[in-house]
């Protein structure tokens, strides 16, 4: 097991080098849209959005570099003739969304709401609104909820809309023509509203697209002056002027788990090569705390000497930046147990850092080493004997519903077994008797077992040592939810011991 404690506003890279095995590093958040304040550098839709209606949601990843002045997000629509559609921007600290009823270009054509909140330059913050009628609103800061109040205008709350086109980053008419100057990743336009569990589910990984009701995503990935819309319905966006995409550090990967913002809660997740990680913050601050999983080798790896077979990496967000946590690592099958094991840890203030710094190696035969982190980023490593994991947490009665850090690792596996332990990757505990269990596909005898299941959240939700017990999708007397959850395997066949890992979804 590793044991580290670290401030959230640094990224780390945590490497095992070893000669049977790798620990590696999650793929990143690729790129962001540069904007940076300059006159005539903008997107601009290539068609109109259409109809907006209630109810709908907006969501984005935004690194300001500035807390003053007018910062336009998003413009479904041409207001010069009107205020019509939807306006989502920051205005001297206010977070605003402002709807028109295409009756002026006064404040009698428009009404909205806001939040009291002022933008640290630097930082990356997620932002979410969802609104589901004229008036019933919710706001999302870094997935928390934050009271809205009303904002200035009269309009008569009958949203308007016409088959002009919108805007990102700047506004189209009057006399405060202003552009956005920050970095902005992640955008999504959805036409239903998104629940809390749903912006925290979604905030640190990457979609598929395919979502239902998302009729915009911009990933901002690519080339030339085309951003691309990854969903079905919405417009793409052309680049005016010379902005630009570079590359992005926004806690983002190609999977999240988090700790349902919970207050001192831990978040808990597994690599792709069976490592268990598990991040417990301080207390105090706001909640939250969310670990990225990114299955690519980071983009800058200059200070590095990687072997060739670390392929991923993982970080983690935590939404109080000032609050130290701690990091427990639990690598996966014979890495646990080789002496062959290295660990060397990298760190650099975030993915825009032309380098980064490493530690000497370390042999770590199931040894624990803490390493503290001070605002600068500098730190110490050593042996700590005295501390002891702590016990497996019993299964919670009553499961909650509904700049990043960063580590990695990879196994390359020489311990084959003579039979095949295979685990499927989804079932259907619907009683039909088709596919209504879960658990080993073999012909293998075992020497030993142990199967463990875990919700999103990391809470054990099913554990057996009896691999003729299959989980049959009920904890406490009830169904689980459907959805995705976490499977983890240990067995010994002959004398060898060997370790799965991985997702299995509940299907209705």
């Amino acid at each position: 097991m590793l044991k580290l404690s670290m401030l959230n506003r640094w990224i780390f890279l945590l490497s095992l080098f070893l000669s049977l095995n790798a620990f590696a590093q999650p793929p990143g958040p690729g790129r962001s849209m540069d904007f940076n304040g300059v006159t005539g550098e903008y997107l601009e839709f290539d068609a109109s959005l259409g109809q907006v209606s209630f109810p709908f949601t907006i969501t984005v990843w935004i690194r300001p570099n500035t807390d003053i002045d007018f910062q336009r997000i998003f413009d479904s629509h041409d207001q010069t003739n009107g205020y019509v559609g939807i306006r989502f921007l920051y205005v001297n600290g206010r977070l605003t969304l402002t709807m028109g009823d295409g009756t002026s270009r006064s404040p009698a054509g428009r009404w909205g709401y806001g939040v009291p909140f002022n933008f640290t330059p630097g930082q990356w913050y997620h932002l979410a609104v969802t609104f589901s009628s004229p008036t019933q609103r919710v706001f999302w800061i870094n997935g928390n909820p934050v009271q809205s109040n009303p904002g200035g205008g009269t309009g008569s709350q009958v949203l308007a809309w016409d088959n002009t086109v919108g805007r990102m980053g700047t506004n189209f008419t009057g006399n405060l023509i202003s552009y956005l100057d920050a970095e902005m990743d992640e955008f999504t336009y959805w036409d239903r509203s998104l629940t809390t569990l749903e912006i925290r589910d979604m905030m640190c990984h990457k979609l598929t697209g395919n979502e239902p009701d998302l009729r915009i995503y911009y990933r901002f990935d690519g080339t030339g002056n085309t951003v691309t819309n990854l969903a079905t319905g919405g417009p793409n966006a052309t680049i005016n002027g010379n902005l630009s995409r570079i590359n992005s550090n926004a806690p983002i990967g190609d999977r999240s788990v988090h700790n349902g913002h919970i207050a001192g809660a831990s978040a808990t997740g597994f690599t792709a090569t069976s490592d268990q990680v598990m991040v417990e913050p301080g207390s105090g601050g706001d909640p939250g705390t969310h670990i990225f999983f990114i299955d690519e080798i980071p983009a800058n790896t200059n200070g590095i000497d990687l072997p060739p077979s670390i392929e991923h990496y993982w970080g983690v967000f935590n939404v109080n930046r000032g609050q130290v946590y701690s990091v427990e690592t639990v690598l996966g099958g014979a890495l646990a147990n080789a002496d062959t094991n290295e660990i060397e840890l990298a760190t650099r203030g975030n993915n825009h850092f032309t380098g980064w710094s490493l530690t000497g190696d370390q042999n770590t035969p199931a040894e624990i080493f803490s390493a503290i982190y001070n605002s600068w980023g500098h730190f110490t490593l050593a042996e700590n004997p005295d501390y002891v994991p702590p016990p497996d947490p019993d299964p919670d009665p009553d499961p909650p519903g509904g700049g990043g850090d960063t580590t990695i690792v990879e196994e390359e596996d020489t311990n084959a077994l003579d039979c095949y332990v295979l685990f499927p990757s989804a079932f259907s505990p619907n009683g039909d008797g088709v596919n209504d269990l879960f658990g080993p596909g073999t012909i293998c005898d075992f020497d030993s077992y142990k199967l463990q299941i875990f919700n999103r959240w990391g809470q054990r939700v099913f554990l057996s040592d009896d691999w003729e017990a299959k989980f049959d999708g009920y904890y406490s007397g009830q169904r689980l939810p459907e959805g995705t959850y976490v499977y983890k395997a240990e067995f010994t066949v002959d004398g060898e011991y060997q370790q799965e890992s991985g997702y299995i979804t509940i299907l209705p």
